[in-house]
């Protein structure tokens, strides 16, 4: 608590949960099938800051209803010069709308996944009414999580709001009895998905019973769960056939990357010698003088390469590379020198992709 008796959260809640759902779109579970990700109620783009790191995110569509508010953000959308100065490893659009959550629109076609932080509580009958079969039964994403605040956890806070809630513009807060009803009923209509609750911002101790200041919901299409269900090859998504075009678009953003042309073997191979030649500068540790040799352990290698050991030190063995039967590097040092020299070129093996260097480095 601060000293006006007002609950304080560290880090802040908003924090908490951008944080939450940007990990439960890393998680393993999804095995890099999350490349298109849309974000409903993106109001002042906050999160998209967060989200276009997320690893194998390749493109992210924005959308709000709030146009306003949309122009005065879309700035967070942009490269930074450190985009330029690092680039990804693979391609990124953004793009920003003005449109509806209730609404299909062709841009959403083929997403993996769909965001709502803190959305659903601001809109109307009609579109909360709606919102289910745009998601799941238009979209019908791999994965779609909200949240939004636990109305439990009110008694907790110093509210003045007209209305009672958290926010003038709430139409609603739920309780987590309300809030679950709602997502299982979805699941009721949409059998090809089930739904996992969580908690984000936990209350003071001993307030236990009220639970977290917000609730989260995760729903996952039973499929990405079950590969090998009968029901993989079942297409889920009822979209239009003809084109539909709702949504104004706003603003496009192309971020550069690199291309990397190599082999996985090539990447290994790049990599093994690398830090080859790192260990070579460390012959007090790894230089037997009496023998006028580099002993070096397999396993201070795996340290940088993810890889069985086994299947590492026969890909050695194939190019020439002699182990003990300890699994100890041995190479004489004028054999190092002559093979110091890693393979990979980059003018040959990388391709930089700047299409949008010109426009956007001014």
């Amino acid at each position: 608590y601060d000293k006006e008796n007002d609950i304080k959260f560290s880090p802040p809640v908003y924090e908490q949960r951008y944080s939450f759902v940007a990990k439960i779109l890393e998680d393993a579970v999804w095995d890099g099938k999350i490349r298109k990700v849309v974000e409903f109620g993106c109001a002042e783009m906050k999160f998209v800051t967060i989200l276009k790191r997320v690893k194998g995110i390749e493109h992210i569509i924005e959308v709000d209803i709030d146009v306003e508010v949309l122009r005065g953000s879309m700035y967070k959308a942009t490269p930074l010069v450190s985009d330029y100065l690092n680039c990804r490893l693979t391609p990124l659009r953004i793009d920003v709308y003005k449109g509806n959550v209730a609404e299909f629109d062709d841009c959403l076609r083929e997403a993996d996944a769909v965001i709502a932080i803190e959305l659903i509580e601001h809109l109307f009958p009609e579109d909360l009414e709606n919102l289910p079969y745009n998601i799941f039964g238009c979209i019908a994403p791999k994965v779609a999580v909200f949240t939004t605040p636990n109305s439990d956890f009110n008694v907790l806070l110093n509210m003045n709001t007209p209305n009672g809630f958290r926010h003038e513009d709430h139409k609603f807060e739920w309780s987590r009895k309300q809030f679950k009803d709602w997502a299982k009923n979805i699941c009721s209509r949409f059998p090809h998905y089930e739904v996992h609750f969580v908690g984000v911002g936990r209350g003071p101790p001993g307030q236990k019973k009220y639970g977290h200041c917000s609730q989260l919901c995760i729903f996952v299409r039973k499929d990405i769960l079950e590969p090998e269900s009968k029901e993989e090859s079942i297409t889920y998504a009822q979209t239009p056939l003809n084109i539909l075009n709702h949504y104004e678009l706003l603003s496009t953003v192309e971020y550069p990357y690199t291309k990397d042309t190599r082999t996985n073997e090539e990447k290994i191979l790049d990599e093994f010698k690398y830090h080859l030649n790192r260990y070579q500068n460390m012959k007090d540790k790894y230089f037997n003088f009496d023998e006028n040799i580099f002993e070096i352990p397999l396993e201070d290698f795996l340290c940088y390469i993810t890889m069985h050991p086994e299947d590492l030190k026969q890909l050695l063995e194939g190019k020439g590379y002699k182990f003990t039967e300890n699994n100890i590097l041995r190479i004489e040092e004028e054999d190092y020198y002559e093979d110091s020299d890693s393979d990979f070129d980059p003018e040959r093996d990388v391709e930089l992709t700047l299409e949008s260097l010109d426009e956007s480095w001014d």
